[in-house]
């Protein structure tokens, strides 16, 4: 097929309509700006809103009787906290039955300047935000052990580590 000549008034009308394109996209992302538009905190992350998130991968793990969920990646507003007693009245467990448990504890879930403060018993299990922080989320259980827990971490491998240890998921 040999070489066509494009007309150059066609070539000039092609640029302005992509030019023009261009300009309204960028006049919508001035006005809205990308969080609007995109929903998240404009670096990808949702809102810790993503407890629901988390809630609902544990309702079906109950539901199920077993599972380990997929991370999810959620950044936590500095004093937002979700308590054992919410999650397991929200999902159908008995408060006992469920665990928040946080990897590595030294670094990131303990002591001083750690960005999280992870309580892991039932009875008082809390995590709480210490300051803005990205972390994953994982939740796993067998209700046949009668185990649920919630893993977090700052590496997906440490939330699903701290989560499927703590109950005894193998």
């Amino acid at each position: 097929m040999p070489f066509q000549e494009v007309p150059l008034a066609k070539a000039v009308a092609v640029i302005l309509i992509l030019s023009i394109a261009s300009l309204v996209g960028l006049l919508a992302l001035s006005k809205f700006g990308p969080c609007e538009l995109t929903k998240t905190d404009c670096h990808g992350f949702a809102p810790f809103s993503s407890l629901s998130r988390v809630q609902d991968e544990l309702s079906l793990i109950v539901k199920d009787g077993y599972g380990v969920s997929m991370p999810i990646y959620a950044l936590m507003k500095e004093g937002e906290n979700m308590t054992v007693e919410e999650v397991a009245k929200t999902v159908g467990i008995e408060r006992h039955s469920l665990r928040f448990i946080c990897e590595p504890k030294e670094s990131f879930c303990q002591g001083p300047g750690a960005s999280l403060e992870v309580i892991e018993t039932p009875q008082a299990g809390r995590i709480s935000a210490n300051t803005n922080v990205r972390a994953y989320f994982i939740a796993c259980g067998d209700d046949s052990i009668g185990k649920f827990c919630i893993g977090v971490g700052p590496l997906a491998q440490d939330a699903r580590n701290a989560c499927t240890e703590g109950c005894e998921i193998r």
